[in-house]
């Protein structure tokens, strides 16, 4: 009996290994919906998001694609370069002036973050882990839901970089270009989100101090290294120096780097187990099955490990470890900062799951309770995904304001507020700014009924639909030219 228990495991994973191909399209399919349904539905996320838009939409607008502005006014509060509001504006371009073309670049980083996790675990430890890999991040809402793959911030593709960047270091033994790759991709990662690519910087250095690759680079090796990191940096420096000078460099050294790392700014504090207890909170059921599974691999492994593995193992290990601990350190915290360690753990419960159900120490108890666990928690986490992304919140004044769409003689023109939420009433917040400007290329200027008043010029004033609307309508002789459930928005 216990033979043909044995045997029904084993046949229910030689399937999944034959048609591994479909298994994965299936999940890959998973994820393109997870990632991309209603993704042009959802309004406009305040802060960060708003802010990258309205940055990547004034460069397209302006014609310069070194300086990011909000207002039109040189953006010294988003201390970031460039190459993140590029990829917005790409997708600007290809989906147009709306919630879509704001996080396309998002979802499509955030795809093929999951395709290079896939293909990486099933060369590095088979067909098996490579299902479970992926399928674990596809499902990991905090990577999914959270400032990164459905939203227009920089974190979706800064989170592809540091992949590229830890796993061509794994893979260095195998080729030394891929340290190239490597250094390419931390440069490109600085690019996106600036000082957080320095945890590319530790976890590089580390592996090639202790896996011995520093003392056998030849100085030509050396060479191409430093200026695949370094170069594209360099020379969107020179660039952006041409601009400001040393004003914005000033900022990011003082106020994202200094001032983030020592003090908890605009509140976002936590303590040494910040972090940990984020993964506990967020990351609950995959994180148990990676505790299982890790304890089921030491009880499994014996023997010693080749250097080859050794080195593999220690890549894993710091690419975990280093963002870990260097976010830990800092004084601001938020829970996506240490987003770029999801790949990573999903690559171990992966190797794991395929260590423990491959093993030459088979058990059929285990493995029918781990391939039932894996099941569980995939459906849990996707069915919890799934009623996030098909159930949109509504915004009544982002939705006011799209439909100026239909209404060209205001295109381009002055725009007030009252729907303000943050700094006033009559202070855009930034979603409903980005809202104006891709919608119908307003001008959002602060200052609410009374400089409305006093503008000269085709303006139109936004206010939520309550009981002083009328008033406001009346005394000013105002007419209505949008209404919805929520607001009105007025022209004299």
């Amino acid at each position: 009996m216990n033979k043909d228990k044995r045997i029904a495991t084993e046949i229910f994973l030689d399937f999944v290994e034959k048609y591994y191909y479909i298994f994965l399209a299936s999940i890959l399919l998973l994820a393109s919906y997870v990632l991309f349904v209603n993704l042009n539905s959802v309004p406009i996320g305040n802060w960060d998001e708003a802010r990258h838009g309205v940055n990547a939409y004034e460069m397209l607008k302006s014609k310069n694609f070194i300086v990011n502005t909000y207002g039109y006014q040189y953006d010294y509060y988003n201390m970031k370069p460039p190459l993140s509001y590029w990829l917005v504006i790409a997708g600007y371009k290809l989906a147009g002036f709306n919630p879509l073309g704001l996080r396309l670049s998002s979802a499509v980083s955030a795809l093929l973050t999951i395709i290079i996790i896939a293909v990486f675990t099933k060369q590095k430890h088979g067909r098996i882990a490579s299902i479970v890999s992926a399928s674990v991040l596809t499902t990991t809402a905090t990577y999914i839901l959270t400032h990164c793959a459905r939203t227009g911030d920089a974190d979706a593709v800064f989170v592809l970089l540091f992949t590229i960047a830890m796993i061509s270091m794994a893979k260095i033994d195998d080729n030394i270009k891929w340290l190239y790759l490597a250094g390419f991709s931390f440069s490109m990662a600085f690019l996106a989100k600036s000082w957080h690519a320095s945890a590319i910087v530790a976890a590089g250095g580390l592996y090639l101090l202790f896996s011995g690759t520093m003392f056998k680079l030849k100085l030509k090796q050396w060479a191409v290294f430093i200026a695949a990191a370094v170069a594209p940096i360099g020379i969107w420096g020179i660039f952006r120096y041409a601009n400001d000078g040393i004003e914005f460099f000033k900022g990011m050294i003082n106020y994202d780097l200094l001032a983030r790392t020592a003090t908890p700014l605009e509140g976002h504090t936590g303590n040494a187990w910040y972090y940990f207890e984020s993964v506990l909170n967020y990351y609950h059921y995959w994180f148990i099955i990676l505790f299982g599974v890790f304890i089921g691999c030491l009880i499994l492994t014996s023997g010693k490990i080749d250097k080859e593995r050794r080195n593999y193992i220690l890549a894993v290990f710091l690419w975990i470890a280093v963002p870990f601990i260097s976010f830990s350190v800092a004084k601001t915290k938020l829970p996506w900062y240490i987003i770029p360690v999801y790949p990573a753990l999903a690559v171990c419960i992966g190797a794991f799951t395929q260590k423990i159900l491959r093993s030459c120490k088979r058990n059929f108890a285990l493995q029918s309770v781990l391939i039932i666990s894996l099941i569980m928690c995939f459906v849990s986490n996707k069915n919890a995904i799934l009623n996030s992304v098909k159930a949109p919140q509504f915004d009544g004044t982002q939705s006011a304001i799209e439909r100026l769409r239909d209404v060209s003689e205001y295109k381009g023109a002055d725009a007030y507020t009252l729907c303000g939420t943050y700094g006033g009433a009559e202070h855009w917040d930034q979603n409903q700014f980005l809202a104006a400007e891709l919608y119908a290329d307003l001008k959002p200027i602060d200052g609410g009924i009374e400089a409305f008043r006093k503008d000269n010029n085709e303006a139109i004033l936004i206010i939520p639909k309550n009981a002083d609307a009328d008033k406001i309508i009346k005394d000013n002789n105002l007419k209505v030219i949008i209404e919805n459930d929520t607001n009105l928005i007025l022209v004299k």
